[in-house]
């Protein structure tokens, strides 16, 4: 009975939301006020993103500690782009009822959200404060950054010698007319039907 009691507990907190901590400033402030996110910070500072986080939209934020990031090059501002939109997904994401999935960060690159037996994990790293809750989303301190992945397309545009392929490539893109979505606005001189057209490109 004390085991089943034990198991239906530890059960019932994994669904149900109950945040670490609750404050009333953004995720920007919370993650500067953060002396272990510091690195993490200044890299939304370069990007940009510091702003994105201060505004009203909610977003979910997955902080890599500083120790982490040691490594990472603050000069250059693409890779700095890249890694901190690898860590940040619009809406809030609580760590309630997550079993696993895949959600779609702001580079639209797809990361793993899981529990894994007695933790919680993003892209394999274990979150190490889960559940802050802000004013405008939530904040997840992890142990390590998640790298990010070139995708084929990436991978040809950014690999040297391969611009033929890509030109190729681009070579095969066709604009197509959408009539599901375009609207029929009348007709012309001829009875011809005269839309408001939508395009969708398509190789």
């Amino acid at each position: 009975i004390l085991l089943f009691t034990s198991c239906n507990d530890e059960w019932d907190n994994h669904y149900v939301y109950e945040p670490s901590e609750t404050i009333k400033s953004s995720l920007a402030e919370y993650i500067s006020s953060q002396p272990e996110l510091s690195k993490f910070y200044t890299m939304l500072q370069i990007s940009g993103y510091d702003t994105i986080l201060n505004s009203s939209q909610s977003y979910t934020v997955w902080a890599p500690v500083n120790e982490s990031l040691e490594n990472i090059d603050l000069n250059d501002r693409q890779e700095v782009t890249k890694i901190v939109t690898n860590h940040i997904t619009r809406f809030s994401i609580p760590t309630s009822g997550i079993e696993s999935t895949y959600l779609r960060m702001l580079n639209n690159k797809n990361v793993e959200f899981a529990y894994n037996e007695s933790s919680f994990q993003f892209g394999g790293n274990n979150l190490m404060v889960p559940d802050v809750l802000t004013a405008n989303g939530i904040v997840h301190t992890i142990s390590n950054y998640v790298p990010f992945t070139l995708n084929i397309w990436q991978y040809i545009q950014e690999t040297p010698g391969l611009d033929s392929l890509e030109k190729y490539i681009n070579s095969q893109n066709e604009k197509i007319f959408d009539d599901v979505n375009s609207v029929e606005i009348g007709r012309d001189s001829l009875g011809n039907a005269i839309y408001d057209s939508v395009f969708f490109e398509t190789n």
